[in-house]
């Protein structure tokens, strides 16, 4: 079994790293002791761990349902539990980068998302920790989803047949999959466009000689209602004027809205914070009964590298 005070301790040290907050990592690190403490808890934490130093392809579900089950049987939160699991996973992944000849500082880049939604956590839930803990599969699993810049890509097909800057595209493609994490900066338009050429430069491998780059995006920053209240000179207006939109798909339940209000939303408009622009028309629109969603959108990464240097 992992020894506790070399867990912790590697803990600790991609806590650091990774830029978390020091009472974050004290928070973590006192929570594992606890963990620690109870004798089956620790060692069905571990053994994750072990499995996963000699394989990567671990059983992502079952591990999620042991940090369940420890957060019951030690009455450390669930959210925290996962977060200190995937911390545990981390020095063997930065083990795996520098064995694929990926450098250290993609390992860091890449692995903020842990620091993105520590902070997210606490800021909806008042909890250290994270309340998505399948998001991470592609991180540690598939291995295929990094950061560049402002960003993050991952390797998927397009979903739709669609006409983009007047090409035919058709379903199943390759394609780069965006996803704008909440890193606490500005979505600056030119490091958006610099994570373009990054990610097109790193995976163009994927794709075949003389076939076009597709980007792709599925997110409620897209969605075309924005444009009616936003300022032109929006950052997140810029990002999705980018994308030709494809399909919007709109929200049976409000249930992504923490995304918009930093909490949960409760069913009453009025008891959600109003404290920005975005926030004051959404709740307009709740209250109004509109549709809300996300949207669909494509770029071809030549078409728009070509544009911008243009410009």
């Amino acid at each position: 079994m992992l020894d506790k005070n070399v867990l912790i301790k590697d803990i600790k040290i991609i806590a650091n790293d990774l830029g978390f907050p020091t009472e974050a990592t004290e928070h973590l690190a006192a929570k594992m002791e606890i963990i620690a403490a109870d004798e089956e808890s620790y060692k069905a934490f571990t053994d994750i761990v072990a499995d996963y130093d000699v394989r990567v392809d671990i059983d992502y579900p079952a591990a999620l349902e042991e940090m369940k089950k420890i957060s019951e049987r030690t009455g450390v939160h669930e959210y925290t539990c996962n977060m200190l699991h995937f911390l545990s996973l981390c020095p063997k992944l930065r083990e795996r980068y520098a064995e694929r000849a990926l450098s250290d500082e993609l390992f860091v880049n890449t692995m903020r998302d842990l620091t993105f939604k520590l902070n997210e956590s606490f800021v909806v839930h008042g909890i250290w920790g994270t309340f998505v803990p399948k998001w991470y599969a592609r991180f540690f699993k598939d291995f295929d989803r990094f950061f560049f810049t402002r960003l993050q890509f991952e390797p998927v097909e397009l979903k739709y047949d669609c006409v983009v800057d007047g090409v035919e595209l058709k379903a199943g493609q390759p394609a780069l999959n965006v996803h704008i994490p909440r890193t606490g900066t500005k979505l600056d338009h030119a490091e958006v466009i610099e994570s373009y050429r990054q990610a097109a430069e790193f995976y163009k491998d994927r794709f075949a000689e003389g076939e076009p780059i597709l980007i792709v995006c599925q997110s409620w920053l897209l969605f075309p209602k924005h444009g009616e209240v936003l300022n032109e000179s929006s950052n997140m207006l810029a990002f999705a004027r980018d994308y030709t939109p494809i399909n919007t798909y709109y929200f049976s339940d409000f249930s992504s809205l923490w995304r918009t209000f930093d909490k949960p939303y409760n069913g009453n408009p009025d008891e959600m914070p109003a404290d920005t622009t975005l926030r004051r028309a959404y709740i307009d629109w709740l209250k109004k009964g509109e549709p809300l969603g996300s949207t669909y959108g494509v770029i071809i990464y030549e078409n728009f590298a070509k544009k911008w240097t243009e410009n």
